[in-house]
């Protein structure tokens, strides 16, 4: 008996907890990189063997009344396929009205593949989608809960990949649920962004879902990634964390050697914030280099108490250390991004989390544009125009309850 719990213990271990001797705790840059020239996007691109794809073919879409519209009349006017692949996915006004549009679409004859995740989908039933896939619509699950499998279950499809046609792309933080609709007018409709890709940018959300569809459902996907010709001071460069690791995921460095080249302002939205010690120690480093460091985390109105109280067990650290951080008062904030000196922008499905990171399949695209980063920028400081900055003097006197249960993440920050 002593034995077996000994060992299960150990399993539960190894293959919960986040410990890697050979993982240093630092990224070194071999030498300085910079937004302001091809130093930073020369360097990602072949650090994660991803093209760097130039053209003007980005819409930033603010909440879901700016979103589904949009999303809705590509749908409408797909000729040939349309492929969605999408973390959560719940029963409600959504999810009927784009469920009904796709099972229209696919008795019209256009291919309709979709993605699930056995997790985030988890309350979708076989009623639901019983007239889309007797349409010739197509399903397929990422992670479904199954015995053989339950080592992996924790992995999940995090990723936002929508392609229309092959020239039409979406990608962001939005999924299928009734709280992304609306404004973000009130605690059950939040504030998030998703971005409308066109042109050559539509590649990367091509590879997202090609991977994971053939990952998913067995059949390989004929697909042309031909690159653009064209020169552009619009330069993107996209990656996917498709199958993390501890000791070989790539996200994290590439934030990480974005953080670096920060010389003057690092401006970050996360709705989720629980950090490695490489990124947290990048952070610090850019205050220490006289980097402006704003980072907006959402308020009283979260989805997770739990998990907010994990990224705020990282407070006293940052806040010591010349961070600002700001809580978003409006209704629940979902937005991902990084803005960097005004001009490299990163987006896409990914929180600043060790879930992101190690676990979760993600995708993201870094933008190169002077013209986008400053809107990106102004779109941040809005926000942060509408939250609680956080003093070192106002932390430490939050109340007693939240300074015992900070601490206690420890325990499970990086499963949340």
């Amino acid at each position: 008996m002593v034995i077996g719990c000994i060992a299960l213990i150990s399993v539960f271990l190894n293959l919960f907890f986040i410990s890697s001797p050979s993982r240093p705790d630092k990224i070194q840059i071999a030498k300085p990189l910079s937004v302001e020239n091809d130093s930073l996007i020369d360097t990602l691109s072949v650090l994660v063997d991803s093209p760097i794809i130039e053209g003007d073919g980005i819409e930033i879409l603010n909440n879901g009344d700016e979103f589904f519209p949009r999303l809705y009349a590509d749908i409408e006017g797909a000729k040939t396929s349309i492929n969605i692949s999408t973390y959560i996915w719940k029963e409600g006004v959504v999810s009927d009205t784009l469920l009904a549009l796709l099972t229209k679409k696919a008795e019209q004859g256009v291919t309709v593949r979709i993605i699930l995740d056995g997790f985030g989908a988890k309350t979708i039933t076989e009623k639901d989608t019983e007239q889309f896939i007797n349409a010739g619509g197509k399903i397929s699950w990422f992670h479904p809960p199954h015995f053989g499998i339950l080592t992996k279950f924790h992995k999940r499809n995090h990723s936002r990949s929508i392609v229309i046609d092959d020239t039409i792309g979406y990608t962001g933080g939005m999924s299928i649920a009734d709280y992304w609709s609306g404004n973000a007018q009130d605690k059950d409709h939040w504030r998030d962004m998703m971005f409308r890709l066109t042109g050559p940018q539509v590649q990367h959300s091509q590879k997202v879902f090609a991977a994971l569809w053939e990952i998913t459902s067995g059949e390989v996907l004929a697909t042309s990634l031909s690159p653009s010709q064209a020169k552009s001071d619009f330069r993107t460069i996209g990656m996917i964390n498709l199958t993390p690791d501890e000791d070989i995921e790539q996200l994290s460095t590439f934030l990480i050697t974005s953080i670096n080249a920060a010389r003057e302002s690092l401006y970050i939205a996360t709705p989720y914030m629980i950090l490695d010690t490489r990124i947290k120690t990048a952070l610090l480093e850019a205050r220490e280099r006289g980097v402006d460091v704003k980072i907006l985390l959402p308020g009283e109105i979260i989805d997770s108490k739990l998990v907010q109280s994990a990224g705020q067990s990282y407070y006293k650290k940052l806040l010591e250390n010349g961070v600002e951080i700001y809580e978003y008062n409006p209704t629940m904030l979902h937005s991902k991004m990084i803005v960097i000196d005004g001009t490299w922008s990163i987006v896409g499905s990914a929180n600043i989390d060790t879930r992101s990171t190690f676990f979760n399949v993600e995708n993201v695209i870094a933008i190169q544009n002077k013209t986008f980063g400053k809107e990106m920028q102004q779109i941040f400081l809005h926000d942060i125009g509408m939250s609680t900055n956080i003093t070192i003097k106002d932390w430490k006197e939050r109340s007693i309850i939240r300074k015992v249960l900070e601490p206690l993440t420890f325990f499970v920050d990086k499963q949340l």
